[in-house]
């Protein structure tokens, strides 16, 4: 049985969830302000509809904050420039560090490449044409040798048979030392007076050339360099260098004409590698240095230059750092006072 007073009382029980529901709402309403809901007013903040008629209020766009994020990116990039720069010694390390500066690089590269390789060859001719020289040098002192010996040999009333035999000898020994240097000299595998070595100072027929003459030496023939035109002819039938025959005077001459010949090969040699190897070595020397100042100049790295600028990233990379982290920071703060 229920009594008035207790119908009284639960119907002031009833009311209670009204009159708290009422009191939230107020209080949803009071914070949710036209200031912070979407729409209202111009403030950093912006409202997002909730369940009731309040809205929950969200962080705007942070401008400051992506401001000081960009900015850190971009310190960090010019700090990745600069220490790779210090790090290769090159300017130039991708086409988007300069598209007509790497153009540039690469055309000198290809310059420098094509100097350095006719250095080397040019080199190389000079190394040849000298190790040549040097072995008609030694041939010369012997053609010397024996032009003294054939002289000596043909005054018959001074010496006797003996000492003519005996020079007959030496001179022999002077022959097979001849043919053995002009059998024997050769340069990286190549015999140099096989007539078929040729210096030049360059790979196209413009380029300067010289053909090492042809050597060869025969105890039973004429000595010549190259096709005739050069060497010695003999003006006996037998030994080219004989003095024990009838004609003792015809080894002089032959020592004499072999003699000549050969300081007139050196004398060839010597002119193509004064004037034309080394003129154009010098030539191609100059040039390398030039071409490589100038590669240097549009490729390589001012270290000073990058030194300052991975410095003024590291400086920039910091600020900015400290930047997003006080906005962050600041951010944090504001919500834990919004939803406090």
């Amino acid at each position: 049985m229920v009594t008035e007073g207790s119908e009284g009382r639960a119907g002031r029980a009833g009311s209670r969830p009204d009159s708290s529901a009422r009191a939230a709402g107020g209080r949803r309403r009071r914070i949710a302000s036209p200031h912070l809901v979407s729409g209202a007013g111009t403030g950093p903040l912006r409202g997002r509809p909730d369940r009731g008629s309040s809205r929950l209020v969200t962080p705007r766009f942070n401008a400051a904050t992506e401001q000081a994020t960009n900015a850190l990116y971009r310190a960090q990039a010019l700090t990745f420039r600069a220490s790779e720069r210090l790090a290769t010694g090159q300017r130039i390390n991708r086409g988007a560090d300069g598209p007509a500066d790497l153009i540039s690089v690469v055309n000198l590269d290809k310059q420098l490449a094509v100097l350095e390789a006719e250095t080397r060859s040019l080199e190389r001719a000079d190394a040849v044409v000298s190790t040549a020289d040097a072995a008609l040098a030694e041939v010369s002192g012997l053609t010397a040798e024996a032009h003294a010996l054939a002289i000596a040999s043909a005054n018959t009333g001074a010496l006797s048979d003996a000492e003519r035999a005996a020079n007959q000898i030496e001179l022999d020994s002077i022959a097979q030392s001849i043919d053995r240097v002009a059998q024997t000299t050769s340069f990286n595998g190549r015999r140099l007076f096989s007539g078929e070595v040729t210096a030049r100072t360059g790979s196209t027929a413009a380029d300067a050339s010289l053909t090492i003459d042809r050597v060869t030496l025969s105890r039973l023939g004429d000595t010549t360099f190259a096709d005739g035109d050069h060497g010695f002819s003999s003006l006996a039938t037998g030994r080219a260098l004989a003095v024990d025959g009838d004609r003792p005077g015809d080894a002089a001459t032959v020592a004499s004409n072999a003699s000549e010949q050969v300081a007139t090969l050196r004398g060839s040699l010597g002119a193509f590698q004064r004037n034309a190897i080394h003129s154009t070595l010098r030539s191609k020397q100059e040039q390398i240095v030039q071409t490589a100042s100038a590669r240097s100049l549009i490729g390589d790295t001012d270290f000073a230059k990058a030194t300052a600028e991975r410095n003024r990233g590291e400086t920039l990379y910091r600020a900015a750092a400290f930047a997003t982290l006080a906005g962050q920071t600041n951010q944090g703060r504001a919500l834990q006072l919004l939803s406090g």
